[in-house]
C-alpha cells in the first residue's frame, strides 16, 4: 500500500490510501491466479470400503467365506468366480458388507462449509503447498476432511453351533464396544484437468486428441508423462503417481498420502434365530455394526501466474451433459510478510460482513479492536502531536482477491472503502515499524531505571 508522499495534518486526521506503485511492486506483493478444485468423493468412498473389507477379513483365515458380496459393486462381478447354481443360492458361510455414509457429519464443525468456496483462502495458502516451484510460481496445496461411514457386516452360516462359536470369536477379535485405529498410506486421485493446467504452466507440451462421440474422456493429454512425473516429484513433498484407475479404465494421476490415521469403532453385535423351513432351521445370521472415520481430500488449491481454464471437471465417467465438479477461479493477491518499507506483518486477519448486509456496495470497518497496548497508545500520541500514525503503521485490505482502496479516520479508527465490494470476507494486513514503536515505549517508561513496576492497564 502506498501512502501519499505528503502527510495530512488537518483536524480530520484522514490519510488517503492509494494503490500507486503497490500493485506494481514485486518486492511488496505477489499476484497469482488460484483455482479451488473439489475432488471426487467417490474415490475416497471406495477407498474406505476397500479398507473396511480388508479390516474385517483380516480377522479370519483366508477363504473362510465362500461368498463375499459388497453392496454397490458391479452387478457382473460375481460372474467371474461363481457358477450359475451358486448365483441362485449363495453357499455358506456367506458375508455381505453394506456401507453407507453420514451425510451431515462435519467433524464437530471442523469440516463445515459456512461461507462457500471463495472464503477458503486460509486453507489454501501457497506457502503451505506440498508442490512448490518458485521459478514458475506454481503451487499446489490440499485441504483434508473426515468422512464418517457406518458399515454393516452380515454373516450367514448353516448351523446354530457354527453361529455360536463364530459370534464369540467376532466379539473378541473385533473388540466390539471399543475402538481401534492405524496409520495407512492412501492414494488420492487428482483431477486430470488440474494436472493438464499444471503441465501447461510449467512448460510441458499438451496434445489435443480428436474427440469421437463420448469415447475420448480426456480430450487433452501430456506428451511426455515420465518427464512430467519426475518434474512433479522433484518439487513436491508428497509423491505423485501415474497409474491405472479401475473406475474408468484409464491412466491418471494420484497423490500418495502417508501415515493417514483411520479410526474404527465396532458398535454392536447381534444374532438371529435362523430361518424356519418346515421342521428344520438353517441360515443362522450374525450382524456386526461398525463406523469408521476416514480421511479424504476436501479440495485442491492451485496457484500460478497464468489464468486457469478450469471451469469444469467431469466425473470419472465422461458425461457431456452430466454431473460435474466445479472449480472457482479468481485472482488472489498474497499478503506479503513485509511491506516496501521493510516493516514486518504484525497482524493478518479477516473481517466478515453480517449476513444481513447487502453485497455490491461500499463498506466500513472498525479497526479499533485490532490494536491495543503500546500500538494504540502510540497512535493516540501521534494524533496528539499532529502527526499521522501512518509514519509507523500501515493497513492493507483485500476483498474477493482484489486490493481495496479507501481512507482511514485515525480519530475513530474507521476504514471506509472507495470501491464496491462483492464478497462478504475482507482480509486485513497490518504492518508496524517496530523500531519506532520500541523507541516510543522506551520514551514512555524511561531509560534510566533498570527496575521498576510494570504499568498495568487496569490501574
Amino acid at each position: 500500500m502506498e501512502v501519499n508522499e505528503y502527510m495530512d495534518f488537518n483536524s480530520s486526521n484522514i490519510v488517503e490510501i492509494t494503490p500507486n506503485e503497490f500493485e506494481k511492486s514485486n518486492n511488496h506483493s505477489k499476484s497469482l491466479y488460484r483455482s479451488i478444485c473439489v475432488p471426487s468423493t467417490t474415490q475416497a468412498y471406495s477407498l474406505c470400503v476397500e479398507y473396511m473389507k480388508k479390516w474385517f477379513l483380516s480377522k479370519f483365515n483366508k477363504n473362510i467365506f465362500k461368498s463375499v458380496y459388497v453392496d454397490g459393486k458391479n452387478i457382473y462381478d460375481d460372474f467371474r468366480s461363481m457358477s450359475k447354481l451358486e448365483l441362485l443360492k449363495r453357499p455358506t458361510p456367506a458375508l455381505t458388507i453394506t456401507p453407507s455414509i453420514t451425510w451431515d457429519f462435519n467433524n464437530e464443525n471442523v469440516d463445515s462449509y459456512p461461507y462457500g468456496m471463495q472464503l477458503y483462502t486460509p486453507l489454501g495458502k501457497f506457502k503451505e503447498s506440498f508442490f512448490s516451484c518458485p521459478e514458475t510460481s506454481s503451487y499446489l496445496g490440499i485441504g483434508m476432511e473426515t468422512l464418517l461411514m457406518p458399515f454393516t457386516f452380515r454373516i450367514k452360516v448353516e448351523t446354530r453351533s457354527h453361529q455360536l462359536d463364530l459370534y464369540k470369536y467376532i466379539k473378541m477379535a473385533c473388540r466390539v464396544g471399543f475402538t481401534c485405529g492405524e496409520d495407512v498410506d492412501l492414494d488420492f486421485h487428482i483431477p486430470y484437468e488440474l494436472m493438464i493446467q499444471i503441465a501447461r504452466d510449467n512448460g510441458f507440451e499438451v496434445i489435443k486428441l480428436e474427440k469421437k462421440g463420448t469415447e475420448a474422456y480426456n480430450t487433452e493429454i501430456i506428451k511426455d508423462i515420465p518427464k512430467f512425473l519426475r518434474y512433479l516429484n522433484m518439487h513436491s513433498s508428497l509423491p505423485f503417481l501415474y497409474k491405472f484407475r479401475t473406475l474408468n479404465g484409464r491412466n491418471e494421476f494420484f497423490l500418495r498420502m502417508q501415515n493417514m490415521y483411520v479410526h474404527v469403532r465396532p458398535t454392536d453385535l447381534s444374532a438371529d434365530d435362523g430361518n424356519q423351513n418346515g421342521q428344520m432351521t438353517n441360515a443362522f445370521g450374525i450382524e456386526l455394526s461398525a463406523e469408521v472415520r476416514f480421511p479424504a481430500p476436501k479440495m485442491y488449491a492451485y496457484y500460478s501466474n497464468n489464468a486457469h481454464n478450469l471451469e469444469k471437471i467431469y466425473t470419472a465417467w465422461y458425461q457431456p451433459n452430466g454431473p460435474i465438479s466445479t472449480c472457482y477461479t479468481f485472482k488472489e493477491t498474497i499478503i506479503p510478510e513485509e511491506n516496501k518499507y521493510g516493516w514486518p506483518l504484525y497482524i493478518s486477519t479477516s473481517y466478515e460482513m453480517d449476513e444481513n448486509d447487502v453485497m455490491d456496495k461500499k463498506f466500513s470497518i472498525d479497526l479499533s479492536e485490532l490494536l491495543e497496548g503500546d500500538i494504540k497508545e502510540c497512535i493516540a500520541d501521534c494524533l496528539y502531536q499532529g502527526i499521522s500514525p501512518s509514519i509507523f503503521c500501515e493497513f492493507i485490505f483485500y476483498n474477493g482477491g482484489n486490493y481495496i482502496k479507501g481512507t482511514i479516520n485515525w480519530d475513530t479508527m474507521i476504514f471506509s472503502s472507495d470501491e464496491i465490494v462483492s464478497a462478504i470476507g475482507t482480509y486485513i494486513g497490518i504492518y508496524i515499524d517496530k523500531d519506532y514503536l520500541a523507541n516510543y515505549s522506551l520514551a514512555q517508561s524511561g531509560y534510566k531505571d533498570r527496575l521498576k513496576e510494570s504499568k498495568r492497564e487496569d490501574k
